[in-house]
């Protein structure tokens, strides 16, 4: 399905700026450049996604085709990571329910051909989800410290992974009751030590710590402008033009350019504080695709997100949440830990509220709709197999003689 959609649709469509940045950047490792663009040091991505395609392109498996099935591959890691969950949460059945549905769900086969850091950052996040239901079955320092590595490695994919943080693990190793002191202690020093050689890299490079990410004034200020607070269809969006018409983007320096980008979305924001509310909230529908669906389709065409096959997962998405809210349920009921499962939904919604409303960015979220979901089709079939088994009504010999004869009584 992977190399189906990869060589067969994504080819024919653009490939995303940022995919470029990360190839470039790919290219530059190889050539033992570091990490530079255009011969300066970078800071604008997280390195890992970039280090993936340069450990590729160093054993010979360089250009758009190749890095295309490794993208496929990694997303069927993705699968089998899914139904490990799955089977975690709810039982064997309900993970192989989970694996096949993820096989095909269309927000992660879509994914994979556009050549962006998601492709590895969903097995990292489904991997992040197992440690912290093994958290909850073993805890302790140990099971912390994993937790904490690998959320690390989901910041160093996508800096919005740093949020798993404080909205995951930090809670789980809270409620270690033996060792709690220790597990928090395992669980942040972890996430820091792995974390810790782009930090450092930043603070020696620009001369501040910590930075995760450059691009974050550029994304501030083209989802906060005149446009995307008033005008129709775009409310919650995202505006390019903001940005490259600002006068922030002749200054010198990434950092500086990106302070001053910042400064000004948040001047902005500020003067029309009223405003706020309903901007955020309309960006948190859009990610959710539940509003302005439009400009949505639009969009997403510049990130490889064929337009028909989007319509479709629109659909199918919002089916899934349907049942994921059925199968949260009935994990509930069950006193299975919702938490793992949940967290995601949090950062997803989080990130789309505090920068501009995206498919792209509810991407954290969607292993936990395909288990929470399979939960659900699983309890509705079982429901459905047992009103099945019960035995019919019988009436007795005596009335079967009566209504045979047609005598009734009103």
């Amino acid at each position: 399905m992977r190399l189906a959609h990869a060589f067969l649709v994504a080819a024919d469509l653009p490939i995303p700026g940022d995919a470029f940045l990360y190839r470039l950047l790919a290219a530059e490792l190889v050539d033992g450049s570091g990490y530079s663009r255009n011969g300066a040091p970078t800071a604008e991505h997280p390195p890992l996604f970039s280090l993936f395609l340069a450990g590729w392109n160093q054993l010979g498996f360089g250009g758009v085709r190749a890095e295309r099935i490794q993208c496929a591959l990694l997303g069927t890691l993705t699968v089998a990571l899914i139904g490990l969950l799955g089977r975690r949460a709810a039982g064997p059945r309900v993970g192989l329910l989970a694996a096949g549905i993820a096989a095909l769900y269309p927000p992660l086969v879509l994914v994979d051909g556009a050549l962006i850091s998601e492709s590895l950052y969903l097995p990292l996040v489904v991997g992040a989800l197992l440690l912290a239901f093994r958290l909850i079955d073993r805890p302790g320092p140990g099971s912390a410290a994993a937790l904490g590595a690998v959320i690390g490695l989901c910041t160093l994919t996508r800096s919005d992974g740093i949020l798993l943080l404080p909205l995951l693990a930090l809670p789980l190793a809270w409620r270690v009751r033996a060792a709690r002191w220790r597990s928090l202690a395992a669980c942040a020093g972890a996430a820091l030590v792995v974390l810790s050689p782009w930090l450092v890299r930043n603070w020696i490079q620009f001369d501040r710590f910590p930075v995760l990410s450059s691009n974050v004034g550029y994304t501030a200020l083209a989802a906060n402008c005149p446009a995307t607070y008033y005008s129709p269809g775009y409310v919650g969006f995202v505006r390019h033009q903001c940005a490259f018409r600002s006068a922030c983007i002749d200054v010198q320096g990434e950092l500086a350019a990106s302070d001053c980008m910042r400064d000004e979305a948040r001047a902005y924001a500020r003067r029309h504080l009223a405003r706020v509310p309903l901007v955020m909230l309309a960006r948190a529908g859009r990610a959710w695709e539940v509003y302005g669906t439009g400009a949505t389709l639009d969009y997403g065409q510049n990130w490889a997100r064929d337009r028909r096959l989007a319509r479709a997962e629109r659909i199918v998405s919002l089916v899934a949440l349907a049942f994921a809210l059925a199968g949260a349920v009935a994990l509930r009921r069950r006193r299975v830990p919702l938490l793992p499962l949940l967290a995601p939904l949090a950062v997803a919604t989080l990130v789309a509220a505090l920068t501009f409303g995206f498919p792209r960015y509810r991407i954290v979220a969607d292993p936990s709709v395909v288990v929470l979901s399979a939960t659900g089709l699983a309890c509705l079939w079982s429901r459905l197999r047992r009103l099945e088994a019960q035995p019919r009504l019988r009436l007795p010999w005596s009335a079967q003689a009566t209504l045979g004869a047609g005598g009734s009584s009103q």
